[in-house]
């Protein structure tokens, strides 16, 4: 199989697991009928998508540092700071964006 096609179906696979998994079982989302999980479906893969275009310029940017470019230590350390941020934001994103909560 494609490289590039296995990747894809990869991302799709998390992204429909983490979907599932965030919706139920940690934010315990209350939106009731089709309409409403749809919609909170596309917000979830819109805020996935923000996060995943943020990702990949942060990389891009970054990487064109030549300190960055020049030391395998700090691209993984840049690395891992991108990651932090995007896993904080997509958590953010998700929590007030994504999901409905009725308020009580």
């Amino acid at each position: 199989m494609n490289l590039n096609v296995a990747n894809a179906i990869a991302i799709i696979l998390a992204v429909l697991v983490a979907d599932i998994t965030n919706k139920d079982w940690v934010f315990h989302s209350e939106a009731k009928g089709f309409k409403e999980k749809f919609i909170e479906f596309w917000k979830f893969i819109a805020g996935r998508a923000f996060t995943m275009v943020l990702e990949f310029g942060l990389d891009a940017l970054l990487f064109l540092i030549p300190a960055v470019s020049a030391s395998s230590t700090l691209q993984m350390v840049v690395k891992m700071f991108i990651t932090v941020i995007v896993v904080v934001l997509n958590f953010f994103i998700i929590k007030f964006f994504s999901f409905k909560k009725v308020s009580k």
